[in-house]
């Protein structure tokens, strides 16, 4: 079995998730620090 396209696309994923969680925080991460 061919696997590779979905390592590629969970590899897509992964990095997708994380460049949006790491821009969320970046940008108003600061101000809600106090809520949780």
């Amino acid at each position: 079995m061919d696997t590779t396209w979905l390592l590629a696309l969970v590899a897509v994923v992964l990095v997708a998730l994380v460049a949006s969680i790491v821009d969320g925080r970046a940008r108003g991460g600061r101000r809600q620090r106090g809520r949780r």
